[in-house]
């Protein structure tokens, strides 16, 4: 193809090394082309940058567009998207986001709404239920990578370390005197409460405590202030007792230390210790404990590898765990 031309069809067809009619069938049929075909010809029309009006990158077109899906718009995944809107801006892309409704098809809804709109990959935040969705899009040929908790299935991620969040939550608690935790998980999550529940009765094994006469559990059933209020009364209701909390994240902490400053002090002068799983401006101003994560670092990083996924879909896929600080806060006895 000389300089002065446009890319063409026929260019795409040799870029990715297959026929004219399978191109036409993955603008027009991608269901019926097998998912590496349909990387492979999406790979090449972004790398020659042609448009079915044959024009190629010369011509006007909309925008470049990735689809973010983030679980929700608390403060602190502002830094989340500020590190994805850094990244793309680099590479001329620009951020398409989301927000799945609580409706059971609500996260693949906006994933498919996401492909109609043309994207040519999406960063997906991985909660309880996400993966199968995730991993269903990468299957119909759009490059997925997931960001926030680590994938297990054959998709890049970029993730927390939630292990070493929960052991550092756990021992803080055990060294200020706490002997009766609970730990509280997010809604619908049971394989990553399976990981935190093993880091905590690590940690509570290392310090020389027995995990069973410890650790209580419990399932949140939000990711609000509300949940977190509702979790502190359902223990109170069922008369179970305890000196320390850990939530999911900040809002369902906040709720939570909202609900027991209500009650006031307990335990012979000691109110409940409230740890936050997700440090913000919320958890400061309340003075509550909790787990500082980069999340700015989390997004550039998640939106780096999907755009060289994206160029390369036979790229050898990512994981990476960024590690967690915990940061004190509060009056410690």
């Amino acid at each position: 193809m000389a300089d002065q031309d446009f890319p063409s069809m026929h260019d795409v067809a040799r870029v990715a090394g297959v026929s004219i009619g399978t191109v036409s069938n993955v603008l027009n049929k991608p269901e019926i082309v097998a998912p590496p075909t349909l990387r492979r010809v999406r790979s090449a029309i972004d790398e020659l940058g042609w448009r079915p009006t044959g024009r190629g990158r010369r011509a006007p077109a909309g925008p470049d567009l990735v689809g973010v899906v983030l679980a929700g718009a608390e403060p602190h995944r502002a830094a989340l998207l500020d590190g994805i809107r850094r990244r793309l801006a680099l590479g001329g892309a620009h951020p398409l986001v989301t927000f799945p409704t609580d409706e059971p098809t609500g996260l693949d809804d906006a994933v498919r709404a996401l492909e109609r709109a043309g994207v040519r990959g999406i960063l997906i935040e991985l909660t309880a239920g996400a993966e199968p969705v995730a991993v269903q899009a990468a299957e119909r040929g759009v490059s997925v990578t997931v960001i926030g908790s680590p994938a297990t299935s054959e998709l890049s991620s970029v993730a927390v370390d939630d292990e070493a969040a929960v052991a550092l939550a756990v021992a803080h608690a055990l060294d200020d005197g706490r002997r009766r935790i609970v730990l509280v998980h997010p809604p619908h999550d049971r394989s990553g409460a399976e990981l935190r529940r093993t880091a905590a009765r690590a940690a509570v094994h290392a310090a020389g405590f027995d995990p069973a006469e410890v650790l209580v559990e419990h399932d949140a059933w939000g990711h609000d202030g509300a949940a977190g209020r509702a979790a502190v009364e359902f223990l109170g209701e069922r008369g179970m007792s305890f000196d320390a909390i850990i939530l999911p994240d900040d809002r369902t902490a906040a709720g939570a230390w909202r609900r027991l400053a209500e009650d006031g002090e307990t335990n012979g002068g000691r109110r409940p210790l409230v740890i936050a799983g997700q440090d913000s401006e919320v958890a400061e101003a309340l003075g509550i404990p909790g787990i500082r994560t980069p999340l700015t670092a989390i997004g550039y990083q998640g939106a780096d590898i999907l755009l060289a996924e994206r160029k390369d879909p036979r790229r050898a896929r990512v994981r990476q765990v960024f590690p967690v600080e915990f940061v004190a806060r509060g009056p410690r006895s």
